[in-house]
């Protein structure tokens, strides 16, 4: 899997539309609080999105925006992420999640092989956002991500997102790969510097 890779297309299962579009919020399962206050995030306009305050996403958001390296090695899997210089660790040699995991933004993510599938745990976020409409999660979200080496150049990527405070039922999301060239190389990318434009935004 070692090479850099980019999602294409709109994740199946959610839209990832801004706020003020068609949303996915319908397909989200949610509890009537969470669905109360997904409908209050959208109508903000997307003020409150961790994003607009250089938080870094966990995954899956942080999957389908910029491209992804992956260096892959005997027991280790690191994702160095195009947006924010974010960086992911998915250890494969059988280690467990620690007992409590201190929360981050990306969680701790554990991984095994199924075939030519790389299946990966993931505990211990943050709350966060899964687009920029307000679609959440909150600290007990539990991620199963599947990918899946459909050919040389293409990852099949599925997630099964679990939230007990905020979902009646698990769901999935599923989107592409596709490889870039080989001499392709990842852009720096800085989130802005001293932001001082949060404190403009407003909602509707």
């Amino acid at each position: 899997m070692s090479g850099v890779w980019q999602a294409t297309g709109t994740p199946a299962g959610l839209d990832v539309g801004r706020p003020g579009g068609i949303v996915g919020g319908g397909q989200v399962p949610y509890q009537p609080w969470a669905e109360a206050k997904y409908k209050e995030y959208n109508a903000a306009l997307g003020k409150d999105d961790p994003a607009t305050r250089c938080l870094p996403p966990g995954p899956p958001r942080i999957n389908y925006i910029f491209p992804i390296q992956i260096v892959q090695k005997p027991g280790l899997i690191v994702g160095l992420y195009e947006y924010m210089h974010v960086f992911r660790v998915i250890h494969t040699d059988g280690r467990p999640h620690p007992n409590d995991p201190n929360p981050t933004f990306r969680g701790d993510s554990v991984g095994h092989w199924e075939g030519d599938t790389l299946v990966v745990d993931v505990v211990g976020f943050k709350p966060g956002w899964y687009d920029q409409a307000g679609n959440f999660y909150t600290d007990a979200l539990h991620v199963v991500e599947r990918y899946t080496l459909a050919d040389a150049n293409t990852i099949a990527y599925e997630a099964t997102l679990e939230d007990a405070k905020a979902y009646t039922r698990p769901w999935k999301m599923s989107f592409k790969f596709k490889k870039r060239p080989a001499d392709f190389e990842l852009y720096e990318y800085e989130c802005s510097e001293n932001e001082k434009d949060v404190q403009h935004l407003v909602g509707r």
